[in-house]
């Protein structure tokens, strides 16, 4: 059979202290450092899971400003654009009314210019149709029987 001797109880506490000792000087350290290791990866993902929400958070306000801002610029374009048809309107029919006014002006102007034509012309028609009867004549020849209204009539025509 197997004796049981002094060496075996040697072997047995060597091993315990050797396996005590490797635990102290090798695993504590390496589980240290693998315990850290895995809570700065879990921190990590901690503060990158923040940011990423963070990130689409100001994505989203950025964007939520990009169209309100558009929104307020189309609102300005549209009100400028308005006020100025709205000038050009007024401007334009201020031209209007103002060439219409020169041209009634004009109108007036030249209706009198020919009334004071047809009265001057009025006076001279009866000294000039003497003067073509005498010329065509060779005599000259009082002309009567020339009204007012019969002048009219001619410069009428």
């Amino acid at each position: 059979m197997l004796e049981l001797d002094g060496t075996i109880i040697v072997i047995a506490i060597s091993f315990i202290i050797f396996t005590l000792i490797m635990q102290a000087i090798f695993y504590k350290p390496m589980t240290k450092v693998r315990n850290e290791r895995s809570r700065y990866i879990r921190n990590n993902r901690r503060y990158a899971k923040f940011f990423e929400a963070k990130k689409y958070h100001l994505i989203d306000k950025k964007q939520s400003q990009i169209i309100k801002a558009k929104q307020e610029a189309n609102e300005i374009l549209n009100k400028e654009t308005s006020q100025a048809h709205k000038k050009k309107a007024e401007v334009v029919s201020e031209a209007l009314m103002s060439s219409k006014q020169k041209v009634e002006g004009h109108k007036n102007e030249l209706e009198q210019q020919k009334n004071r034509t047809k009265e001057e012309l009025k006076s001279e028609i009866s000294m000039i149709a003497s003067d073509i009867s005498s010329k065509i004549l060779g005599v000259h020849i009082p002309i009567t029987g020339i009204t007012d209204e019969l002048i009219e009539n001619v410069l009428n025509g």
